[in-house]
């Protein structure tokens, strides 16, 4: 068994110093794969506001998807949030999963145009 030294310096002397660390990158098929496969799901599920929430003392950049039901109500809630004032979007209120509040949601989900889903991704720092 033999060692090699290091010296002073870390580099080791039979083979060298260490090699940069590269990136992993897909191949270019793959990337533009990805890239149509992105794209799609952004026409699919867009954009619909990009900023700060808030509960309690933490916040989160995010940016809210629309995934279904009335358009119309999305974009309504979403052109208020500029009257809110400067900072993050504030959730005042949760629902908590129980029986009777899920019916209750239930219930408003069945009457088309009475509702809206909407999804928070985490978004940049």
């Amino acid at each position: 068994v033999s060692t090699q030294s290091t010296g002073s310096s870390g580099i080791n002397a039979e083979y060298g110093p260490p090699a940069a660390v590269q990136p992993f990158l897909p191949p270019p098929q793959i990337q533009v794969t990805q890239s149509k496969e992105l794209l799609s799901l952004l026409r699919k599920y867009p954009i619909m506001w990009n900023g700060s929430i808030a509960l309690k003392n933490d916040t989160a950049n995010v940016q809210l998807h629309f995934l279904s039901g009335s358009a119309v109500i999305a974009e309504g809630a979403i052109s208020a949030l500029p009257n809110l004032g400067p900072g993050p979007m504030r959730i005042a209120q949760r629902m908590r999963l129980e029986p009777n509040q899920i019916e209750g949601v239930q219930k408003r989900m069945q009457h088309e145009g009475q509702w809206c889903m909407m999804l928070a991704l985490p978004h940049g720092t």
